[in-house]
């Protein structure tokens, strides 16, 4: 139980969220003076996550991972306000791959919130799947090694009984389709 703990909480969806948009400033080429400010502006953005998760949680009268689906979607529209003010902050750096990497975020938001609304998936898998598949897509195989974190993950997320064994699949299911659909449309795929 201890362990599956950990592995839960070192996969929290908002850090890694804060890593991924992190790499993807970095593989959108941002350098220097840019790099820095980016940095900075990604710090203010994570304090402003974590002060609404933590707001959300305490409102909301819920457990940190949000169980029940209806609190859920409360705690989603915030932060897709949020995402939208860093999709608008992000314009600030007048690079494509930048603009292109906020606008998907959002929109996996949005099909998250979307699916929410009718089901509960699991949110650690989900971002955990959308994270490893963009570090899969960005540096290749020397990612390749994140993947065994994948069913690490589903299987705490199933021994903590955060989640059904459908729930779990369903998060990866959503990221993997997500990510694949992606790839199809967009011929440069993020950045």
């Amino acid at each position: 139980m201890r362990f599956a703990s950990f592995i839960s909480s070192f996969t929290e969806p908002m850090i890694l969220i804060s890593l991924v948009m992190l790499l993807g400033g970095w593989h959108a080429g941002l350098r220097g003076l840019g790099w820095l400010y980016y940095v900075v502006y990604l710090l203010i953005v994570s304090i402003v996550l974590w002060i609404a998760r933590i707001y959300a949680v305490k409102i909301l009268r819920t457990n940190w991972d949000i169980s029940d689906r209806a609190k859920r979607v409360q705690s989603l529209i915030p932060l897709i306000g949020i995402c939208i003010g860093f999709l608008l902050g992000l314009l600030l750096w007048d690079n494509q791959g930048l603009i292109r990497f906020g606008s998907m975020l959002l929109l996996w938001l949005v099909g998250f919130s979307l699916i929410t609304l009718k089901t509960k998936i699991s949110g650690h898998m989900a971002v955990l799947t959308f994270s490893v598949g963009l570090l899969l897509y960005w540096y290749g195989l020397v990612a390749l090694p994140l993947m065994a974190l994948l069913p690490m993950v589903g299987w705490s997320r199933l021994v903590l009984k955060r989640h059904t064994m459908i729930e779990v699949i369903g998060g990866t299911l959503y990221s993997t389709i997500f990510l694949f659909l992606l790839s199809l449309v967009v011929n440069t795929f993020i950045v």
